[in-house]
């Protein structure tokens, strides 16, 4: 029994558990005070109180506890592979702790108020699981994926820049290219200067000349 034996009533409880046929194994659970676990050892049909234990069923592996444990991750691995949880504690539908295929919650609130046979808890692991690989491989395909648009665009992004590095340095050249024609032009227009200075200045001393001699 995986714990919260019983509440209210204790003496209903205890006598509920006396009828109960075999041997008990009880777990012990977050309402199991030291009060009532001390009762518990009074009955004669309760073997063992413990915190957690492992059982074998065929080829599989147990381990029962009051709590939901982490027992294992998602492996491709056969479930006899794996350690297999059954808790209760939690009071939902939900049959797997966290969508989680190795740790299965056995409480009557996620099973109808019924017991459910072991082999069909194996089995609804089975599915389980196969459902959780599938959306495990359908994410890491998405993500591969992402990853590739998000490497594609970084190329398009990288190839963009170069292009507008490209063209930022012709840029530079032409307005470099520019720069050099302008100042090719200054000096061109002052050797211009120079030479018409020069020229006037001869033209000037001909001129003086020339009416020196009509006078």
């Amino acid at each position: 029994i995986l714990g919260d034996l019983m509440l209210n009533d204790q003496e209903w409880g205890m006598e509920v558990l006396r009828k109960l046929p075999g041997k008990i194994h009880i777990i012990i659970g977050n309402h199991d005070t030291p009060n009532k676990i001390e009762k518990y050892k009074t009955l004669p049909n309760v073997v063992e109180i413990v915190y957690a234990t492992v059982i074998k069923y065929k080829k599989y592996t147990f381990y029962l506890s009051h709590y939901p444990p982490m027992t294992g991750n998602l492996e491709n691995g056969h479930l006899s592979e794996q350690l297999l949880n059954l808790h209760g504690h939690i009071h939902c539908k939900e049959k797997f702790y966290e969508d989680r295929p190795y740790i299965y919650n056995v409480s009557l609130d996620a099973n109808d108020n019924k017991p459910v046979l072991i082999d069909d808890i194996l089995e609804s692991m089975r599915t389980k699981k196969e459902e959780c690989l599938k959306m495990k491989n359908k994410a890491e395909e998405e993500v591969r994926q992402m990853k590739h648009e998000v490497q594609e665009e970084q190329k398009r992004i990288a190839s963009k820049e170069q292009s507008l590095e490209d063209k930022k340095a012709s840029l530079e050249r032409k307005e470099q290219s520019l720069d050099d024609k302008k100042a090719q032009l200054e000096k061109n227009n002052e050797e211009l200067k120079a030479v018409i200075e020069e020229e006037k200045t001869k033209l000037d001393k001909l001129y003086s000349g020339w009416c020196g001699k009509t006078h």
